[in-house]
């Protein structure tokens, strides 16, 4: 299953378990004119196995500066959320 989405708006996500080798949950503005705005993760548990991170919040915009557009990131919230991370060393948080 793939479940992603560039630039929304207004999204829950919540009571899920992800276990993935990336980044579990990426929240980056793609479109230059739309905003990323009101995202919640919550009560949830997200694993990352070996590479990338449990969450990653950044903006991401494939145009050259000149020809962006104003977009925004805000408004993102991980309440109540359990990590849990483990990298190529073979222990947990190194």
């Amino acid at each position: 299953m793939r479940a992603w989405a560039q630039s929304s708006q207004d999204v829950l996500i919540e009571n899920v378990f992800i276990r993935s080798d990336d980044d579990s949950i990426a929240v980056k503005g793609q479109y230059p004119s739309v905003d990323t705005a009101n995202l919640v993760v919550r009560d949830s548990v997200l694993w990352n196995q070996r590479f990338g991170n449990c969450m990653e919040i950044g903006l991401c915009h494939p145009l050259p500066p000149k020809t962006r557009g104003k977009s925004a990131l805000g408004r993102v919230f991980f309440m109540f959320c359990r990590l849990s991370c483990w990298h190529s060393c073979g222990r947990q948080n190194c």
